[in-house]
């Protein structure tokens, strides 16, 4: 007994690809990819920014902490009459400070120099000495009472040629 096999018609086609047939599935691959790196690039932006941020949320943060620690040190030294020694000075309310509770109210502007953030020979960042960053932070303490201050902290730094700004802001109180 034979079998007949049937040819099939598509065995026998021995065309290729059209030229332009190349060129549409090669546009489409090409659109895919171009579409893919440049949602990679726009990740990779946002990923900075989002670091930027973090890390100046932080500093604002530090910087509030450390005034408030300033107040708690005082409310804790029963030879201090103010609460707020050191931290409020109706005539000079901007100042900077440090991990080791520097404070320096020579800078008024958080573009002054002295306001830049440095990263000492360890893990601390401070405004005296160190490698700069692109981080500045300012403190402003201002009355909002008798027994209250606001502090706010103001960091600052620059990504890919603009600069952005961040704020933390609190209520101190002398509660005692």
């Amino acid at each position: 007994m034979r079998f007949k096999i049937k040819k099939n018609k598509f065995l026998n086609n021995k065309q290729g690809f059209s030229v332009m047939e190349v060129i549409v599935a090669l546009s489409i691959f090409s659109i895919g990819l171009i579409g893919m790196a440049s949602l990679m690039l726009q990740s990779m932006q946002a990923e900075a920014l989002n670091e930027g941020y973090l890390k100046a949320s932080l500093f604002a943060q530090e910087g509030v902490e450390l005034v408030r620690g300033i107040r708690d040190e005082n409310w804790l030294n029963p030879s201090l009459v103010a609460w707020d020694l050191n931290i409020y000075d109706p005539a000079d309310t901007t100042f900077t400070i440090d991990y080791n509770n520097n404070i320096d109210r020579s800078v008024d502007f958080i573009t002054d120099a002295g306001a830049v953030l440095r990263l000492n020979g360890g893990d601390f960042y401070e405004h005296a000495a160190g490698q700069a960053t692109t981080y500045s932070r300012l403190m402003d303490v201002t009355s909002c009472g008798p027994d209250c201050r606001e502090v706010k902290a103001t960091v600052s730094w620059k990504h890919s040629g603009k600069v952005s700004t961040y704020e933390a802001t609190t209520i101190l109180y002398d509660w005692r």
